[in-house]
């Protein structure tokens, strides 16, 4: 593959998010006056959420404490191609965190990534999890709720 046929990731997020925002499309005033304003379009209940979901090594980048980086590195290896800075989400969560409203999104899936938290057994660097505590206050921040 040509590495000018990849889609970047926001392009990726905005197709994602215009398919989602097609399917679960507010109703219309004809739609709230049929269910009473119980159940959006297409059948979702109302509260129902709509969002991206992502994985800490996939997305995070930077990681060397991960069983799975160790695994990228051996030697053979079954990955293609270590995950390196990935999208680099570690650094950029505000700006990806900002862009799911625009996109029709209402909720976030995240993992912690445990191994930057406890990068050795018993050791536990808590400037880690205020990162993630970060995360969460972007996710409220821009009327997202967390998962």
């Amino acid at each position: 593959m040509q590495k000018d046929s990849l889609l970047s990731r926001r392009d990726l997020l905005s197709l994602g998010g215009y398919a989602a925002a097609t399917l679960g499309a507010s109703p219309s005033a004809a739609e709230k006056n049929e269910t009473g304003g119980k159940q959006q379009a297409h059948g979702f209940p109302q509260g129902f959420l709509w969002g991206a979901a992502t994985a800490g090594h996939q997305v995070e980048g930077s990681n060397t404490n991960s069983d799975v980086s160790t695994l990228e590195h051996v030697k053979p290896t079954i990955f293609a191609q270590s995950s390196g800075d990935a999208c680099d989400q570690y650094q950029r969560y505000r700006d990806d965190i900002a862009l799911l409203p625009s996109l029709g999104f209402n909720s976030y899936r995240f993992s912690v990534e445990w191994s930057r938290v406890e990068p050795a057994p018993g050791e536990y660097l808590f400037s880690e999890l205020e990162h993630y505590r970060r995360v969460l206050a972007a996710c409220h921040e821009h009327g997202v709720a967390p998962a």
